[in-house]
């Protein structure tokens, strides 16, 4: 009787550990698609917006002014290279 009761927790224990990693693969699986597809904004800028980053670390660095930064972005703005 001991040995069908050693069987019947160890199978127990084991379909409890199958079910958990299932789940886990699951979340994991959800979570990639999420990052994968989710928003972009935030992460990395968008194609058109390049310009303007550029612009805003070339401003940060020192390396134009703040008339030259604001003539940058009035340019690309009315070129519909940023929102």
């Amino acid at each position: 009787m001991g040995f069908w009761m050693g069987g019947m927790w160890g199978g127990m224990l084991f379909g409890a550990v199958m079910w958990l990693l299932i789940l886990v693969g699951v979340g994991f699986l959800i979570y990639a698609l999420v990052q994968r597809w989710g928003d972009p904004k935030g992460r990395m800028p968008a194609e058109a917006d390049q310009p303007l980053a550029i612009a805003r670390i070339r401003y940060s660095r020192g390396e134009i002014t703040r008339d030259e930064f604001l003539q940058l972005q009035r340019d690309l703005d009315s070129k519909g290279g940023a929102e």
